[in-house]
């Protein structure tokens, strides 16, 4: 005899379902090979290129802490959507960027918004899988 699940429980493992799907499509970075051509056809060097990317780097661990701490405080699943949605935004900076500095702003970017969401999703993950394991 199958057991009706409870409407938290099923919105839970909806969650979990989408969160995971989520994860799965805005994790993979596919575009890093393509950018360097990108990079190097706006003038940029491989000195520019590597800074662009420590300055990335940067903004997302100094960010990733008080993103999440925003994402506790207020919303993770709202932080999760901004967090995504402003990443796809900041592609349209990188199709605008005409140099270096351009493309630092993207880079800034893309480490607010990713912080956003990154840390995020391993939250709204426990979460929710902390609400299957409590209506057992």
């Amino acid at each position: 005899m199958a057991r009706k699940l409870s409407a938290e429980k099923r919105k839970a493992w909806r969650g979990l379902r989408l969160t995971l799907a989520e994860m799965a499509v805005t994790h993979v970075i596919i575009s890093m090979p393509i950018m360097v051509l990108f990079f190097n056809s706006i003038g940029m060097n491989q000195a520019q290129i590597a800074l662009s990317q420590s300055i990335f780097t940067v903004a997302l661990l100094v960010l990733s802490v008080p993103m999440g701490w925003a994402a506790d405080r207020f919303s993770r699943k709202w932080c999760n959507v901004i967090g995504n949605f402003g990443c796809a935004a900041t592609f349209v900076v990188y199709v605008l960027a005409q140099n270096f500095y351009h493309v630092v702003l993207a880079e800034v970017l893309l480490g607010v918004f990713m912080s956003f969401t990154q840390g995020v999703d391993a939250a709204l993950t426990k979460s929710y899988a902390d609400v299957i394991d409590r209506t057992g």
